[in-house]
This record gives C-alpha cells, structure tokens and sequence, in this order.
C-alpha cells in the first residue's frame, strides 16, 4: 500500500491555496511556497510541494489539452464532437 502523500493530508482550504500559489508561480517558486505554508502551520519540504506542482502541472495540461480538442471538433461541425475530440487528443497525445 503506497505511503499517503503530505500534501493528501493538508485540509481542502489550504490544498485549494497550494493549487493557486503554483499556478500563479507557473509552476516554479516551490521554496517560497514552502517557506508560506510553513508561516501557515504547514511545513512540507520544498520536494514535496514540487513533486505535487509536478503532478498538478501534468494534470492541468491534460485537461487544457482535452478542453481545447472538444473546442475544435465543435469548431468543425464533426457530427459526434466527443468522438472527434477524444480522436484529436490521441493525435496530439500519441502523434497518430
């Protein structure tokens, strides 16, 4: 059973805070995040909250890249906008 991660245990406020701090550092600064969830009363390393920007980011990208493929395939009039965007989204994926 995998270990449960520091930042699973932060409290939804403050994991919703994590989640804006990274995304307006554009996913870098995690020391000066660190540095201000310590001044919370959180104190997760500087690993640990880049290890969850890292995941975040991936996260977010996935669900950029999926929201822009449904905007497309409703841009071209496809018949079945679902199935067309989850066909552009493996193109842009897998490159096929």
């Amino acid at each position: 059973m995998p270990a449960i991660k520091t930042v699973d245990k932060l409290p939804p406020d403050i994991r919703a805070w994590l989640d804006e701090a990274i995304k307006a550092g554009h996913f870098s600064g995690y020391e000066a995040i660190a540095a201000q969830l310590k001044a919370k009363g959180y104190p997760l390393s500087k690993t640990s909250v880049h290890r969850y920007g890292k995941a975040l980011k991936e996260q977010t990208t996935s669900e950029t890249a999926r929201a822009l493929c449904v905007v497309a395939a409703a841009i071209k009039g496809a018949d079945d906008v679902e199935a067309t965007a989850q066909r552009y989204l493996s193109w842009v994926q897998h490159g096929n």
